[in-house]
Formats: C-alpha cells, sequence, structure tokens
C-alpha cells in the first residue's frame, strides 16, 4: 500500500521550549496523555497523528536545538530522561522520536547556512525520520544538487514526517545525506509489514526515482564525526521505560502471587535501578564530551534484559488473563521482543568485550536501528 504521510503543518502554532526542566516537564505532561490510549491504538493499528501533533504544539522536536540558535540545547541526560519517560506510556512514539533524533545526530556536524536551515525547520515543529542502514544511488550535479535511485526499508516514523534522511552514495563513493521532503516527486512511501510490536511506528519501504534534492539539503558526510553512541542510549532507554511500565502492571494483577514470584519482581526492581543508573552515568559521559561506547554498551545490555525479563514477569504474574481482560498489557511483551530485535543482547556484549580487550579491528557502535 502505498501512504502520503501528511499535511504541512504551517497552522500548528508551536511553542518554544527553553530549558532541560521544561523540555522533561513536557514530556511527562504528554506522557501522561499519551498512556490511556495506547492499548486501542495497538490493537486496532490507529496511528497516533494526534499525539505527533501534541508534541508539534509543545516543541518538543526541537530540544535538541542549540541555545545560541534559539533552543534549549537539552542535555544528554535530559533527552535520555525523555525518552525514557516516553517508553513508559507508548513505545511506538519513542521509538518515531528516536528516529527524528538519529538524523539530528547526524547532521550535528554541519555548518553554515545549511545548519540554520535546519534549525529554523526544527524550530517551527518539522520532524525527519531516518533509514537504520543501506544508502541509495546518489548522482550530484554541478551545482550540489543530488539525484536519488533506490529503495530504504524500515524507516520508522515514515508515515508520519516532514522530511526524509536518506543516506546516499555518488559513482565516486562519497556519501551524503539528502534531506527529502515528504512530497518530494518520484518518492514513494509503502506501509511495511505491521510487525508483532512496535504497531504504530509507520515504518515504511522508500522508493525513489529520480528524486532530486536541492543543494541547501544535501549534506556531506564524507569526515563527519559522528558517534552512534547517543543514539544506542537513546534505545537503551526506551528498554528502560519499557521495563518501568512492565513492572508497573505486575502490581495491577490479581494472579497467584507465589514467594518466588515476589522474589523474581524484587530483583527486577534492583536490575532496574542499575539499568537507570547506567543510563545516567552514560549521559553524563556524552555531556562531558567522553569516550562514552563501554558505559553505552553496559546500558544497553543490561537496559535490555531487564525489558525481556520484565514483560515475561508481567506474563507469569497474570497468566492467560493477560490476553483476554482488555487492558492488552500483552503489547508490553510484544513491543520489547520487536525492540530487543533491533540490537540483539550478543552483539553488543561481543562489541563491549572487543573494547574491553582493547582490539584494534573493533567495529564502531552501531546505532540499533
Amino acid at each position: 500500500m502505498t501512504i502520503r504521510a501528511i499535511e504541512p503543518i504551517v497552522d500548528i502554532a508551536v511553542h518554544l521550549i527553553r530549558s532541560d526542566d521544561e523540555a522533561l516537564d513536557t514530556a511527562r505532561t504528554l506522557a501522561a496523555q499519551f498512556a490511556p490510549g495506547a492499548a486501542v491504538r495497538d490493537r486496532e493499528r490507529r496511528l497516533p497523528w494526534d499525539e505527533l501533533a501534541a508534541m508539534t504544539r509543545a516543541g518538543l522536536w526541537a530540544v535538541t536545538v542549540p541555545r545560541e540558535h534559539g533552543g534549549a540545547g537539552v542535555s544528554r541526560q535530559t533527552l535520555t530522561a525523555i525518552f525514557r519517560t516516553l517508553a513508559a506510556a507508548d513505545p511506538s512514539i519513542a521509538r518515531i522520536l528516536l528516529a527524528h533524533v538519529d538524523t539530528l545526530e547526524r547532521l550535528r556536524t554541519a555548518g553554515g547556512a545549511q545548519q540554520r536551515l535546519l534549525y529554523r525547520e526544527l524550530l517551527q515543529g518539522r520532524h525527519f525520520a531516518s533509514a537504520p542502514a543501506g544508502t541509495v544511488d546518489g548522482e550530484p550535479d554541478s551545482g550540489g544538487a543530488l539525484r536519488l535511485n533506490g529503495e530504504l526499508h524500515q524507516v520508522a516514523g515514515a508515515g508520519f514526517a516532514e522530511w526524509l534522511a536518506v543516506p546516499a552514495r555518488d559513482a565516486r563513493q562519497r556519501t551524503w545525506l539528502a534531506l527529502v521532503p515528504h512530497n518530494a516527486h518520484g518518492l514513494d512511501i509503502e506501509d511495511e509489514a505491521v510487525p508483532v510490536g512496535l504497531r504504530t511506528v509507520a515504518g515504511g519501504t522508500l522508493r525513489l526515482t529520480q528524486v532530486t534534492v536541492a543543494a541547501k539539503w544535501v549534506f556531506d558526510l564524507d569526515g563527519a564525526a559522528r558517534s552512534p553512541s547517543p543514539v544506542a542510549l537513546y534505545a537503551a532507554a526506551i528498554d528502560a521505560g519499557m521495563a518501568a511500565a512492565a513492572l508497573d502492571g505486575t502490581r495491577c494483577r490479581p494472579g497467584a502471587q507465589t514467594d518466588a514470584l515476589l522474589a523474581t519482581i524484587g530483583e527486577l526492581q534492583v536490575r532496574l535501578s542499575a539499568a537507570q543508573t547506567l543510563l545516567r552515568h552514560a549521559a553524563r559521559a556524552l555531556d562531558a564530551g567522553n569516550d562514552a561506547d563501554v558505559a553505552v554498551l553496559q546500558a544497553r545490555v543490561l537496559c535490555g534484559d531487564i525489558a525481556l525479563r520484565a514483560v515475561d514477569a508481567l506474563f507469569e504474574l497474570a497468566g492467560p488473563v493477560l490476553a483476554v481482560d482488555g487492558d492488552d498489557r500483552d503489547r508490553c511483551w510484544r513491543d520489547a521482543r520487536a525492540h530487543a530485535q533491533y540490537a540483539p543482547s550478543a552483539d553488543s556484549c561481543r562489541q563491549l568485550g572487543e573494547r574491553l580487550l582493547d582490539l584494534p579491528s573493533a567495529a564502531p557502535l552501531r546505532a540499533p536501528f
């Protein structure tokens, strides 16, 4: 099915968030609004148009815009807490925000007029979607414009974003990132099969046929200093948020509360507290400009583990009631399992081992898309 994302949002008044505290308060307020309808949205695959519009009005898409450019310039610690908060309410919405932030991380080193254009779009409420991997063919012309042909898959939030971040490689193997407007001529967005979990991210396949992107929206990524560590950390925060929601669900269940199960829940709470501590530690390291790969990998492993353990405990406590009582807490299990496929724990542990042994062949830390 071919889908067309959205209409321009010029009629939406966008609030300007000015501080870390305001950004986090905004996320908490939005999460409280999103949580009650999350189960229905998941069950009926009702896409969160209204919820994303509320994020636009609240100014949440632009919280990373530096203060010297008119934004809040929030810290990594604050952004990590925002992801954890939103994921506890609706992991699909947190995942859409992650695809947006990934684009901004890729473009963080852009400078001059391009950077100012990018920040202006953000402050006006625009948001982005990015592909996890792969490139399309790009053919630059003498004026710097880029013509794109190819396909990209699993683009989270493709059905919602005003801009699609498309990585491209030209015949000389130079790497570019092109921001393609959602209504560009030659662009088709095909709705992908609904996954077991994260059912409302509106992920899609991008098909580009002779799509021309103006030079001002083409960014040279060759030699750009981009660390995937922040994006990997935010993905870990989503796991932590899902774990917190699952553990909260165990307190509302009438199942058989055996001594063994109660001990398991207590242990999971300890592990969740440890995971949240690791998240804060890794975020502080990133804010300080330190090499945070090891800290981020540790957080990814522990947060991913606690998410899966917590949703299993939710099933164990509630039993068959979980899937039939209308509360749809089974989506916690499905969302956690779906999210785990993007960054398998074994892969993270292997990368961590490479760094702890200081192997010279250690691959760059991969973003969990």
